[in-house]
Protein backbone atom coordinates (compact mmCIF):
# COMPACT_ATOMS: atom_id res chain seq x y z
CA UNK A 1 0.00 0.00 0.00
CA UNK A 2 1.39 3.83 -0.87
CA UNK A 3 1.34 5.89 1.37
CA UNK A 4 1.54 9.98 1.21
CA UNK A 5 3.41 12.23 3.65
CA UNK A 6 0.86 15.46 3.30
CA UNK A 7 2.87 17.19 5.68
CA UNK A 8 5.91 17.05 3.06
CA UNK A 9 3.69 16.82 -0.46
CA UNK A 10 3.02 19.51 -2.63
CA UNK A 11 0.30 19.18 -4.89
CA UNK A 12 0.25 20.78 -8.17
CA UNK A 13 -1.11 24.28 -8.49
CA UNK A 14 -1.74 25.01 -12.31
CA UNK A 15 -4.99 25.01 -13.70
CA UNK A 16 -5.11 24.71 -17.56
CA UNK A 17 -7.36 22.72 -20.19
CA UNK A 18 -6.62 19.87 -21.07
CA UNK A 19 -8.15 17.63 -24.24
CA UNK A 20 -8.91 14.37 -22.95
CA UNK A 21 -9.59 11.37 -25.48
CA UNK A 22 -9.73 8.54 -23.06
CA UNK A 23 -8.96 7.84 -19.57
CA UNK A 24 -5.61 5.93 -20.93
CA UNK A 25 -4.01 9.33 -22.39
CA UNK A 26 -5.49 11.50 -18.93
CA UNK A 27 -3.75 8.30 -16.67
CA UNK A 28 -0.92 9.07 -19.35
CA UNK A 29 -0.55 13.21 -18.71
CA UNK A 30 -1.60 12.60 -14.65
CA UNK A 31 1.62 10.69 -14.23
CA UNK A 32 3.33 13.74 -15.50
CA UNK A 33 1.67 16.27 -13.49
CA UNK A 34 0.77 14.66 -10.04
CA UNK A 35 3.59 13.81 -7.70
CA UNK A 36 4.33 10.22 -7.69
CA UNK A 37 3.12 9.44 -4.15
CA UNK A 38 0.11 11.00 -4.99
CA UNK A 39 -0.32 9.19 -9.13
CA UNK A 40 0.40 5.94 -7.25
CA UNK A 41 -2.67 5.99 -4.76
CA UNK A 42 -5.14 7.48 -6.91
CA UNK A 43 -4.30 5.12 -9.63
CA UNK A 44 -3.63 2.15 -7.50
CA UNK A 45 -6.69 -0.05 -6.58
CA UNK A 46 -6.90 -1.42 -3.24
CA UNK A 47 -6.74 -5.12 -2.10
CA UNK A 48 -6.38 -7.44 -4.62
CA UNK A 49 -7.44 -5.45 -7.39
CA UNK A 50 -10.72 -7.22 -7.66
CA UNK A 51 -13.08 -3.96 -8.26
CA UNK A 52 -10.10 -3.22 -10.67
CA UNK A 53 -10.51 -5.88 -12.82
CA UNK A 54 -14.05 -6.43 -12.62
CA UNK A 55 -14.14 -2.90 -14.29
CA UNK A 56 -12.09 -3.76 -16.87
CA UNK A 57 -13.91 -6.74 -18.05
CA UNK A 58 -17.24 -4.83 -17.60
CA UNK A 59 -16.30 -2.36 -19.81
CA UNK A 60 -14.49 -4.28 -22.64
CA UNK A 61 -17.86 -6.18 -23.22
CA UNK A 62 -19.71 -3.28 -24.49
CA UNK A 63 -19.06 -2.19 -27.38
CA UNK A 64 -19.59 1.27 -28.89
CA UNK A 65 -21.78 0.92 -32.48
CA UNK A 66 -21.18 4.33 -34.51
CA UNK A 67 -24.19 6.22 -36.01
CA UNK A 68 -23.30 6.16 -39.85
CA UNK A 69 -24.32 9.44 -41.10
CA UNK A 70 -25.50 10.83 -38.35
CA UNK A 71 -25.59 14.68 -37.25
CA UNK A 72 -21.36 14.63 -36.77
CA UNK A 73 -21.73 19.08 -37.45
CA UNK A 74 -23.65 20.05 -34.63
CA UNK A 75 -23.67 16.56 -32.39
CA UNK A 76 -26.11 17.20 -29.51
CA UNK A 77 -24.55 15.13 -26.23
CA UNK A 78 -26.67 16.95 -24.17
CA UNK A 79 -28.61 13.84 -21.74
CA UNK A 80 -30.92 13.59 -18.64
CA UNK A 81 -29.78 11.52 -15.39
CA UNK A 82 -32.41 11.55 -12.60
CA UNK A 83 -34.55 14.03 -13.65
CA UNK A 84 -31.52 16.74 -14.39
CA UNK A 85 -30.52 17.84 -18.13
CA UNK A 86 -26.83 17.66 -18.66
CA UNK A 87 -25.12 19.19 -21.07
CA UNK A 88 -22.81 15.96 -21.21
CA UNK A 89 -22.89 12.02 -20.84
CA UNK A 90 -20.88 11.96 -17.72
CA UNK A 91 -21.36 12.79 -14.45
CA UNK A 92 -18.36 13.37 -11.34
CA UNK A 93 -18.74 10.49 -9.09
CA UNK A 94 -18.12 11.05 -5.47
CA UNK A 95 -14.24 10.38 -4.61
CA UNK A 96 -11.88 11.83 -2.32
CA UNK A 97 -8.44 12.79 -2.01
CA UNK A 98 -8.16 15.47 -4.72
CA UNK A 99 -6.03 17.15 -2.46
CA UNK A 100 -3.20 14.51 -4.32
CA UNK A 101 -3.72 16.16 -8.01
CA UNK A 102 -4.21 19.81 -7.04
CA UNK A 103 -4.09 22.26 -4.23
CA UNK A 104 -7.58 23.42 -5.14
CA UNK A 105 -8.75 19.97 -3.68
CA UNK A 106 -12.57 18.82 -3.82
CA UNK A 107 -13.66 22.33 -4.01
CA UNK A 108 -11.86 22.82 -7.26
CA UNK A 109 -12.94 19.94 -8.95
CA UNK A 110 -16.68 20.54 -7.99
CA UNK A 111 -16.13 23.96 -9.67
CA UNK A 112 -15.07 22.48 -12.92
CA UNK A 113 -17.67 19.97 -13.07
CA UNK A 114 -20.64 22.80 -12.65
CA UNK A 115 -19.27 25.34 -15.02
CA UNK A 116 -22.01 23.40 -17.02
CA UNK A 117 -20.24 23.53 -20.66
CA UNK A 118 -19.80 20.67 -22.99
CA UNK A 119 -16.86 20.24 -25.14
CA UNK A 120 -16.06 21.97 -28.44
Amino acid sequence: MTTVDTNHYAAPTEIKEITVVNTYDLEEAASKIVPKGGFDYISGASGDEFTLRQNIEAWNKKGIVPRVLADVENPDLSTSIFGHDIKVPFIMAPIAAHGLAHETKEAGTAKGISSNEAPE
